[in-house]
């Protein structure tokens, strides 16, 4: 059995990916427990934890009765509340307590910041924050604990983060901490270092007039609420950095792959080599992903959706525009097709392969989609990331994948326009113009062929109407028949009621397209097919092992029967009159292209 607790937040047991319903009472006690897991807890703590100072004359049997109940909900994991003088405990194996691996993912990062590896160590604090969904034990009505436990557990929250931030600012990340700590200051003004910290980001990012009147914003604080100055650390980081002190100069990014481990996943799909067009929407994605954020909208996150038809090309250009924008987010850039157009996929899915893709144990993944979406935008907060969002169904599916910070960014496609989704920018694509549409057939099948037979181009673009998809198709399919020309694909295109199956995928196709597809056939001109001599010797071989001499002879005389009505067709086309008995079969029978062709002329 998987099992799984949590006190970073809501108060948490989960059994095989199951919440497990936890009463008052017994989350109390639950709670008690899991802060001294694997020791014992005297019935008296556990009695001050349920009534603090005024528990009834019963407690002590009441606390049997609250921890016999507790196993029940815990059901096949009851066995995990062990009785043992003077109280109980409850065993919680590696990997199954979020405290513990907070605890246990501080004390590493410690260790690798003692070495000097501050990429490594601000991975770790990083992972190690991503555990926490709200406030310590949220939900849990103990007075006692509240007042006891929970300021404790804050205090830990706060140190993981000013060492994480610290690490941060040692390898140069510098600007991707600026709202982190711009906001965190503003809620503690009376904390000298987080001034510090802010101080030294602003001059980093090269804002010394900035960083300058952030002192006299914490100087003003302290005076106003204690009546005191600043004290000498952050009075000497004030001359440093009035004097440009060479001493606190911005370090390199660092971009070992120690620095890169689990904070920066790249999940885009490849950019396509021969993408051409949309070169104004492309500037417009840039310029609006790429940008810092503005001092009239400090927090706000950046989201940019491109909307329209099926085909239109959203997807490559929104995977074309976020690869162009990898300096601007140097921690990652998480892609998921969100399969609007088809089954939804649940926020709540996407969201847990997310978080374990920024590193968070299978066993501490949160079950709900709302505590998901926590632990997600707190992973994310101090991060500059890229979010692509493919094919989203709508603005409900997207809200729980949004980052909170402005850090990050959000580039989202859809075949709908997401009216509701708040503050974002919308791009809707158009089909693309006879000149970009001539730019990507020249960038699939080579400028010589396009060139060479620009009647046969310009038929092209007009049978496929500007439509990138269509277009890709016919490119496809003449990158992989040397031999034929724009012509003679524009001229299949021709009939409209035929233009659709043309321009149709490979499994749709019909048999001898689908086998050149395959590169089992050869096609040295159009209309004719060659079959290599080995290839004809091995289906030679395998139709007398698996199939039966009677079978051999139908399927020869299938075949010749064919060949002797196609040549009756064209006797026929030719004015000529074939024999009755090699009458052409119905077109619904015997509709090859070939015949059709032979039936046209």
């Amino acid at each position: 059995m998987m099992l799984s607790f949590a006190v970073l937040g809501p108060v948490r047991a989960t059994a095989d990916g199951q919440s497990v319903a936890l009463p008052p009472k017994e989350r109390v006690l639950l709670a008690t427990l899991l802060l001294r897991a694997g020791r014992v807890v005297p019935v008296t703590v556990l009695v001050q934890a349920l009534w603090d100072d005024a528990p009834p004359p019963t407690a002590r049997n009441a606390i049997q009765g609250h921890i016999k109940r507790l196993r029940q909900v815990l059901g096949p994991a009851a066995a995990r509340v062990v009785t043992r003088a003077p109280g109980y405990l409850v065993e919680v194996h590696p990997g199954e307590l979020d405290l513990q691996e907070f605890t246990s993912l501080c004390a590493r990062a410690d260790v690798t910041a003692s070495e000097g590896d501050w990429p490594r160590a601000a991975s770790l604090r990083q992972a190690a924050l991503a555990l926490w969904s709200g406030e310590a034990l949220s939900g849990v009505p103990s007075a006692h604990l509240q007042r006891t436990e929970v300021p404790h557990l804050a205090a830990l929250r706060e140190q993981a983060l000013d060492a994480r931030i610290d690490a941060d600012l040692r390898i140069g990340r510098h600007n991707s901490v600026l709202a982190e700590l711009r906001a965190r200051a503003d809620e503690h003004p009376l904390r000298e270092p987080l001034w510090g910290q802010l101080m030294l980001a602003l001059y980093r990012g090269g804002r010394q007039g900035d960083a300058l009147a952030a002192y006299q914003q914490a100087r003003t604080a302290l005076r106003t609420e204690l009546g005191i100055d600043p004290g000498a650390e952050l009075r000497r980081l004030y001359q440093q950095i009035l004097t440009a002190d060479p001493a606190i100069a911005a370090p390199a990014i660092d971009g070992s792959p120690a620095a890169l481990a689990i904070a920066a996943p790249q999940q885009l799909p490849a950019d396509l080599p021969d993408f051409a067009g949309r070169d104004e929407q492309a500037r417009l994605l840039h310029g609006l992903l790429g940008a810092a954020p503005g001092p009239e909208r400090p927090g706000a996150l950046v989201i940019a959706v491109i909307a329209g038809m099926a085909g239109i090309g959203k997807t490559a250009l929104a995977v074309h525009a976020a690869h162009r924008l990898h300096d601007r987010f140097p921690d990652g850039r998480l892609f998921v097709d969100l399969q609007g157009a088809g089954n939804p996929l649940p926020a709540g899915d996407v969201l847990a392969r997310f978080l374990r893709d920024l590193g968070i144990p299978e066993a501490l993944i949160p079950v709900g989609e709302a505590e998901r979406a926590a632990r997600y935008r707190s992973l994310t907060a101090s991060r500059r990331m890229l979010i692509v969002l493919d094919d989203a169904h709508s603005a409900a599916q997207v809200r729980p994948l949004l980052p909170g910070t402005a850090g990050c960014a959000v580039l989202i496609t859809s075949r709908t326009t997401l009216a509701g989704l708040s503050g974002a920018v919308h791009t809707d694509l158009a089909a693309l113009t006879p000149a970009e549409s001539r730019a990507l057939l020249a960038a699939m099948i080579g400028r010589a062929r396009t060139d060479a037979d620009p009647h046969g181009i310009a038929g092209l673009v007009a049978a496929c109407a500007g439509l990138p998809l269509a277009l890709r198709i016919v490119g496809s399919r003449l990158a992989s028949r040397p031999a034929w020309t724009p012509a003679r694909m524009s001229a299949l295109l021709d009939s409209e009621h035929r233009r659709l199956s043309e321009l149709t995928a490979a499994d749709t196709a019909a048999a001898l397209e689908t086998l050149l597809d395959a590169h089992l056939v050869t096609s040295p001109q159009p209309d004719r097919y060659a079959l290599h001599d080995l290839l004809r010797l091995f289906a030679t071989e395998r139709a007398m092992e698996g199939e039966t001499p009677q079978a051999r002879h139908d399927a020869l005389r299938r075949l010749l029967t064919g060949y002797l009505h196609a040549l009756s067709a064209c006797v026929q086309a030719l004015g000529g009159q074939p024999p009755a008995e090699l009458a052409p079969l119905p077109p619904e029978v015997h509709a090859s292209r070939s015949r059709r062709h032979v039936m046209k002329g």
